[in-house]
């Protein structure tokens, strides 16, 4: 029994890790995020407001936190939701989607180490082409919510990136030299669909961004 909380912000990175945790025999029992300034390093900021959906569709109660600006307050936060994710739920381990970004990690690694929780990271390293291609042929599908690297224009936002167009994007990180990934912000993303559950996304382009406007659990499956 490995009693877990998922720390999500409804991208591509931590719900994939969420699944892959559950299939591993970790037992979820509850998904939480932490809200931050627009401007965080550590935490992606794009339509997180609404990560509770994929909660909602997994049957896990939902434990979010806003943060002012700050490296300090956003730990702050961190500390605070997983802090009352403990009291709750009795959990001992945290899933984190984080891939390459050792900053993020060391950052998430002091604040478990110091609630006595470890940390499992099931994507960590994974080389960034397989990653994509392993992603959605497991069966997830995303859309684009923010874009901020050359070759990457407008018409990517709210486009539904799926096992059959992800080479589309492999091609074009290679072309523009990006990390395919995403790891550098050269985008971010909302997951649409699993394997377990679909989701109704409406919104707008705004800029460089696809604000989300409502988020709807469709199917289970």
């Amino acid at each position: 029994m490995r009693p877990a909380v998922a720390l999500i912000s409804g991208g591509k990175d931590s719900i994939y890790a969420t699944h892959l945790a559950l299939w591993q025999g970790f037992d979820v029992r509850a998904a939480a995020t932490v809200v931050p300034h627009p401007d965080s390093w550590i935490l992606q900021y794009e339509n997180v407001s609404f990560a509770g959906k994929h909660a909602e569709a997994l049957g896990l109660p939902w434990i979010v936190r806003e943060s002012p600006a700050g490296e300090e307050s956003e730990l702050n936060a961190i500390r605070s939701v997983l802090e009352d994710v403990v009291d709750r739920h009795g959990v001992k381990w945290v899933i984190l989607g984080a891939l390459a970004s050792e900053y993020q990690r060391i950052r998430f690694n002091y604040v478990a180490r110091d609630l006595g929780l470890k940390v499992h990271t099931p994507l960590w390293h994974l080389e960034p082409r397989g990653y994509m291609k392993r992603l959605t042929r497991d069966g997830f599908e995303f859309i684009i919510t923010r874009v901020a690297a050359d070759g990457l224009g407008t018409e990517w936002l709210g486009r539904r990136i799926t096992e059959e167009n992800v080479d589309e994007l492999i091609s074009l990180s290679e072309e523009h030299s990006f990390n395919l990934a995403g790891e550098g912000g050269e985008y971010e993303t909302f997951v649409v669909k699993t394997p377990l559950y679909d989701l109704d996304v409406r919104g707008r382009i705004q800029g460089t961004r696809f604000v989300i406007k409502g988020v709807n659990v469709l199917d289970y499956h």
